[in-house]
């Protein structure tokens, strides 16, 4: 078969990496093993071993050397003769599923045996597998009988297109026919079921091929652990592993980082630690693959010292790598790691090691998780940084642009879609209940959610200004933290919009902040998944505080608005309190045109009304508290906004009688005139302040 392929990843390059007793014989692949069926031979052509390079050429085996190989880069045109292998395998190639046997027909060259096995191999590198099993049929039916490198090209063929049925079916179609299968075929077969995820069926026939005596070799050892590593059955790669070792046939290291990653996924760590140290025994050296799963299964298994020495060993021994800084910090941040504080150095150094690369979602959270065990916040801030990058804004603006004329568009499309004339029912349209009509307005209501989910998510990108949006929600909490310990309230609102962003383009992991490569060993899938930023009223508080801490008064405007829209319960006194604070600290002339403490002065005044109303009193007597309507008083003041410091009275003189102080309160009053004063109305200031019968305003 077309062994380069066999073995899944899992035995290397072809059969270049043999036993050692094979490579010191120097056997090739029809004599390496010492049980190899005579079949194999028998069924070649004697003439294919004896002949000259120049009959060898007339059978098809040497078809592409010198001139003929430039010839064949152009392309097979309809109609051209069909004179050799060379132009038939071009026409094949060309010819649509199903007509191999028009082109067999039309075609001058007839194809023997070896021919027919080489345009078999050529399908399948191409992955048409369909058209080399029209092959086969074909090379049945003119009487050509198929040897076993044949079949065992085919089971390749379909094995690499994860057509495991049709490779099951060639096999038994096979032994039916009388012929021999060779350690090549059932290397193919066990990489189709592989391929296919067939794990139970890959072991069959692994055990089916020594039952038959053909003594499997590195590469079918090989396929086997890999496909046991990805179907997660660490116990069965150990054991094949170890009848591999008990044969004395050798693994290269492709083998050996299979039972480690398999290892890695279990959480085996003495089983990763005992097989790194026969893989050096047996002077075969680890990659950066190797060390990355011992380190991972060290992690998971709870063996961190290990570890770190591995880390520390890996980072000197193979060049940098991702793999092996993700599975560093995964041993980081395991529950209870005394490693936890060199999470920000290990984060140093793969940034130092590895510049052009972005580190991954994985490893990022895993030092947030580590430095927040080890009280390493100012470190933390590492992951995003302590300021926005300075880079061009531009691409952030024009995908918000994008996102909002897509949003346009399905809005047309939708008008379209309700205006439509009624559709003229047929007795189709009749008996299933739906008209096309009808199809059509649902598609593009669809498509308008769409739209302006992605417009949301393109404008949340844009207000995180750098901070990635790809992290864990509990990952955002921690760096939260981290910005409000330090003092850094706009940097804690971008993290919030990160956060939301994330909500909508990242499925939340149950697991927490890292999801390591070994997944969940413990089989629980029942964890509750916490809210996520973009509902849960806890975060938009915690974000509005920030904002009133940082005098974030425009950001403070669209969190609200977002906790009214996104949060069951609408947005919280507390909110409201926090948002128009934030107006309040508002640099001067910050907020000139923004409307920001009207818009929340109203988001008040709605709230209190309604609630007044719900317990049977009247709303249009409902008063703000007191501390509000200083709020508002201030903001006016600031900003000079008459009509808001007008409101602010109207509002205090619109409220019951039960508390008059408020109507005097010399903050309410001295904050209203000062608007007036700077609005230049030194009259309705004085009038203003005159209200104040204790002269405190």
């Amino acid at each position: 078969g077309d062994d380069g392929d066999v073995n899944g990843g899992g035995g290397g390059d072809a059969r270049a990496r043999r036993s050692a007793p094979t490579r010191r014989n120097g056997g090739d692949e029809s004599q390496h093993h010492h049980h190899h069926h005579p079949s194999t031979d028998a069924n070649r052509p004697p003439s294919a071993s004896a002949a000259g390079p120049r009959d060898r050429r007339k059978s098809g085996e040497l078809h592409s050397t010198g001139t003929n190989r430039r010839a064949n880069k152009s392309e097979y045109k309809p109609g051209d003769a069909i004179a050799d292998i060379d132009t038939l395998a071009r026409a094949i190639a060309a010819c649509e599923p199903g007509d191999v046997a028009r082109v067999l027909s039309q075609s001058q060259f007839r194809p023997g045996a070896p021919a027919f096995t080489t345009l078999i191999k050529t399908c399948g590198r191409s992955g048409g597998w369909d058209k080399a099993l029209e092959l086969y049929q074909a090379m049945k039916q003119r009487g050509v009988a198929a040897n076993t490198i044949t079949c065992s090209a085919l089971i390749n063929a379909c094995g690499k297109s994860k057509q495991w049925e049709k490779a099951l079916d060639v096999f038994r179609e096979m032994k039916a026919d009388g012929v021999e299968a060779n350690i090549f075929t059932y290397s193919a077969l066990i990489s189709a079921c592989a391929k296919g995820r067939q794990l139970d069926k890959a072991m069959q026939v692994f055990r089916e091929c020594q039952s038959a005596g053909v003594e499997p070799d590195a590469i079918t050892y090989g396929t086997v652990i890999a496909a046991c590593e990805k179907g997660k059955r660490c116990d069965d790669a150990l054991n094949v592993f170890r009848q591999m070792r008990a044969k004395r046939v050798d693994a290269n290291v492709i083998t050996y980082n299979s039972v480690l990653s398999a290892c890695d996924r279990a959480g085996r760590a003495d089983d990763a630690l005992e097989i790194f140290e026969v893989m050096r025994q047996e002077g075969v050296t680890p990659d950066k693959h190797s060390y990355a799963a011992v380190i991972g299964a060290c992690a998971s298994g709870g063996k961190l010292d290990e570890a770190m020495a591995t880390f520390r060993a890996g980072s000197r021994a193979v060049d940098p790598d991702p793999a092996l800084y993700a599975a560093a910090m995964q041993a980081c941040a395991a529950p209870g790691s005394k490693h936890a504080g060199d999470a920000p150095a290990i984060w140093r150094e793969m940034r130092e090691r590895l510049p052009g690369q972005n580190p991954g979602a994985s490893i990022a959270a895993s030092c947030v998780a580590a430095c927040e065990a080890s009280g390493n916040f100012r470190q933390m801030l590492d992951v995003i940084g302590v300021a926005a990058p300075s880079v061009d804004a531009r691409h952030g603006e024009e995908a918000e642009a994008a996102a909002k004329v897509a949003v346009d568009e399905a809005e047309a499309k939708l008008a379209l879609a309700v205006d439509a004339p009624p559709p003229v029912l047929t007795a189709a349209a009749i008996l299933s209940g739906r008209t096309a009509a009808a199809d059509a307005k649902i598609a593009a209501e669809a498509a308008l959610a769409a739209a302006k989910r992605d417009a949301r998510t393109a404008s949340l990108q844009t207000r995180a200004r750098g901070v990635r949006t790809d992290l864990p929600q509990a990952s955002y909490a921690s760096l939260v933290t981290a910005c409000e310990r330090g003092g850094l309230s706009l940097r804690a609102v971008d993290v919030f919009a990160a956060a939301r962003a994330a909500s909508f383009l990242r499925p939340q992991n149950p697991n927490g902040a890292h999801s390591g490569g070994s997944g969940d060993q413990t089989g629980n899938n029942q964890t509750t998944q916490p809210p996520t930023a973009n509902s849960d009223p806890a975060w938009h508080e915690r974000a509005l505080r920030a904002a009133h801490a940082g005098g974030l008064g425009d950001a403070a405007v669209e969190i609200l608005r977002s906790m009214a829209s996104e949060c069951a319960g609408g947005a919280t006194a507390a909110a409201r309190a926090s948002a128009l604070g934030a107006c309040a600290a508002s640099p001067a002339g910050s907020l000139e045109g923004t409307r920001a403490a009207w818009t929340v002065w109203a988001f008040i005044k709605s709230a209190v009304r309604a609630h007044a109303m719900a317990e049977g009193r009247s709303g249009s007597t409902a008063r703000p508290a007191t501390q509000a309507c200083r709020a508002a008083g201030a903001c006016a003041a600031k900003e000079g906004d008459v009509e808001l410091a007008e409101d602010v009275l109207a509002v205090v003189d619109a409220g019951s009688d039960d508390d008059d102080a408020v109507k005097t309160d010399a903050s309410v009053l001295a904050s209203c005139a000062a608007a007036f004063a700077v609005a230049g109305d030194v009259v309705k200031a004085a009038e203003t302040l005159g209200r104040n019968d204790d002269g405190d305003a």
